[in-house]
């Protein structure tokens, strides 16, 4: 038999209500040593990345973690018991540290939007008409004020940082390649917490940068490992 894998959880049963699984099965658990798959069952080798069918997967996970600590597996995980079984013994010991690293925490998505760094093309416009209207001096202080304001916005940089290191149990600073694109940052957090981490980013922002953040959402982005068990 086939089955749709959710993701690992804590205990040795489902607390409900949980949604059905894709193929109107309920969840279950495969137990393994101690760890726990939630799985349905499933007629079918692969599954269409529908917005439907993600947001089914999601949806069962997100209710997983009201009651348990998770680690999600990525949309489309189907394998046989026997095969998942197998994964699980071969991951075991990273599987329990992760469970251990993320129970009672979630992850909330933040955005840090820098004002100076949006409309690059409008900016370097009015640069180059700065150029023919000033010189000299004048041109000299203009470029060493931008000098500052990127300084400053290091600096600032620097504060969320020291400040999410009080706030997060740990973080993960995703790369951006564009100076006007908004610097995301995944945050691992005590779910009782997350009012007070809303809270003290909004203190945080300024005229010229803002912060914001969704979630909670599944902790996707702080598994050790994310080649194991295809997530």
């Amino acid at each position: 038999m086939l089955h749709y894998v959710y993701g690992i959880v804590d205990g040795s049963t489902i607390e409900r209500p949980i949604p059905y699984g894709h193929e109107g099965d309920e969840i279950s658990l495969l137990q393994v040593n101690g760890l726990a798959a939630a799985v349905s069952r499933s007629t079918r080798t692969s599954l269409e990345a529908s917005g439907e069918n993600v947001w089914r997967h999601e949806k069962i996970i997100n209710s997983l973690m009201k009651p348990h600590s998770v680690l999600p597996m990525r949309f489309g995980m189907i394998c046989k018991a026997d095969e998942l079984t197998s994964l699980i013994r071969a991951r075991y010991v990273a599987l329990r540290a992760d469970l251990a690293k993320v129970r009672g925490k979630v992850e909330m998505a933040l955005r840090i939007k820098i004002a100076t760094y949006q409309d690059s093309k409008e900016r370097k416009n009015h640069v180059t008409n700065s150029k023919e209207k000033i010189s000299g001096m004048a041109f000299l202080l203009d470029r060493m004020e931008s000098i500052k304001r990127t300084k400053s916005e290091e600096e600032f940089i620097r504060d969320v940082k020291a400040h999410l290191e009080t706030l997060t149990s740990a973080t993960v600073w995703l790369d951006h390649q564009k100076r006007n694109e908004p610097i995301k940052v995944s945050c691992l957090v005590e779910r009782e917490y997350v009012p007070a981490f809303i809270s003290a980013l909004k203190k945080l922002n300024r005229p010229d940068i803002s912060l914001s953040c969704t979630g909670p959402w599944a902790p996707y982005s702080f598994i050790g490992n994310k080649a194991a068990l295809g997530v």
